[in-house]
């Protein structure tokens, strides 16, 4: 460029007035100081992206219902909406995802906007999903298995949401105030629920009596916990637990955990001998992390949220080897009744879809819908057995023959669906 410019001027010289030339020549030096000026200071956007890349871990994940369905030897082709083992969701206010003080603190005069799409650009946030799974205690990078092998996606580990740090959700993260929680993300996606936005999950461990037993186990003996942990990645097959930079034990990372125990039914009637298939005791707790607000709240599991689970052919008075009743009705307006039975109906529907269940609260029972004998939560029901010879559910004695781990015969107790409630 300075080349063409100093030919032109040898070419117009002889034309032009000397003031011109001064013109030409400051012209000339202000191209030449141009191209050889250094670049532009960028140092106060390089210190603003290294500010966003070095935010501080920003989600709070809590539930507010854990429900436990007892079912086993059921196939694998089984309605994941209607059947699950443990089912956690948060379904009112102050439960669900929110924000970590530190994260709100960091960004406290960013835009909501600026706030959902610093998720994406900060290494501690990006491309984290919420992942529900039981994981040793102690260990929490330690997935339970229940068929006992490798972990499978959807059964073993359950998604809650999609990635937290996109659109939708990121946007409506940046915009919760400090210590609100959303529970509900409009156009979100979530795996059985057609893409409500819920924030509802579920694990299932019903491929044999043996691997329901065996999680009850683990976690009744402290040797597991029910977690709620960020994965580090969207894949399907990751079961990391998102931990603090630089966190060499395993036993702190980012999530609430809950114990969780079993026990035989106490009610309805009291069951003098039983399996323990009712969800009796919830625990929440931190899992390391710090991102759990405190104190953690305490939790209810009544015995009026337990409910046995009838084979639709034995329900009187169709049933032709008991006389158990369990009606099969619609349910009643939420209004007629009393504010204890509205709250029992409202925590049972909340992971019981009406479209797949009956229940019936006077009776503390609930009945699949359009659902075959054989696969209606107890398996082949020609494998119950009692020395040696198949004999129907015992739903009404208080008394029943527990699952034999050592011989493997079933059985004849009936399975429950329990729900606990957060305070």
């Amino acid at each position: 460029m300075i080349r063409y410019i100093l030919k032109q001027e040898v070419l117009v010289l002889a034309r032009i007035k000397l003031g011109h030339i001064v013109f030409l020549v400051i012209v000339g030096l202000l191209g030449t100081f141009q191209n050889c000026s250094q670049s532009l200071d960028t140092t106060g956007q390089d210190m603003l992206s290294q500010a966003q890349t070095n935010l501080p871990f920003a989600y709070v994940a809590t539930a507010d219902t854990i429900s436990y369905m007892s079912c086993s030897r059921m196939p694998t082709t089984l309605d994941t909406s209607a059947y699950f083992s443990l089912r956690v969701g948060a379904y009112n206010a102050g439960a669900g995802l929110s924000l970590t003080s530190g994260f709100q603190q960091a960004t406290q005069y960013y835009s909501p906007v600026n706030r959902g799409q610093a998720l994406s650009q900060s290494t501690a946030n990006s491309g984290a999903t919420l992942q529900l799974s039981v994981r040793q205690l102690g260990n929490y990078q330690n997935v339970l298995s229940g068929a006992g092998s490798a972990v499978a996606p959807g059964l073993d580990t359950g998604p809650f949401l999609s990635e937290l740090d996109t659109n939708p959700m990121a946007s409506q993260l940046g915009s919760l105030i400090n210590g609100a929680f959303n529970n509900y993300f409009q156009g979100s996606f979530l795996n059985f629920t057609g893409g409500t936005g819920l924030m509802q999950s579920s694990l299932i461990f019903m491929e044999s009596e043996t691997a329901t037993l065996s999680v009850r186990q683990h976690l009744n003996n402290r040797q597991a916990i029910l977690a709620l942990t960020f994965t580090e990645s969207a894949a399907s097959g990751d079961t990391s637990a998102r931990a603090p930079a630089g966190a060499s034990d395993a036993n702190v990372v980012y999530g609430t955990g809950y114990l969780l125990q079993f026990s035989a039914p106490p009610a309805y009637p009291g069951w003098a001998t039983s399996d323990q298939r009712v969800l009796s005791s919830v625990t929440e707790m931190d899992l390391g992390g710090g991102t759990l607000p405190q104190p953690a709240h305490s939790w209810t599991c009544s015995a009026s949220d337990q409910y046995k689970i009838v084979i639709p052919t034995d329900v009187f008075p169709t049933s032709t080897g008991s006389n158990f009743v369990c009606l099969k009705q619609p349910d009643p307006q939420l209004s007629s009744l009393s504010a204890a039975d509205q709250a029992r109906l409202t925590a049972i529907r909340n992971v019981l879809p009406v479209s797949s269940w009956y229940v019936d609260l006077a009776n503390h029972c609930v009945v699949p819908k359009n659902s075959a004998a054989l696969t209606s939560c107890y398996g082949d029901r020609s494998q119950i057995l009692q020395n040696g010879v198949p004999v129907n559910i015992e739903y009404t004695s208080g008394s029943c023959t527990a699952f034999d781990q050592s011989t493997q015969v079933i059985g004849n107790c009936p399975h429950w669906v329990s729900v606990c409630t957060r305070q």
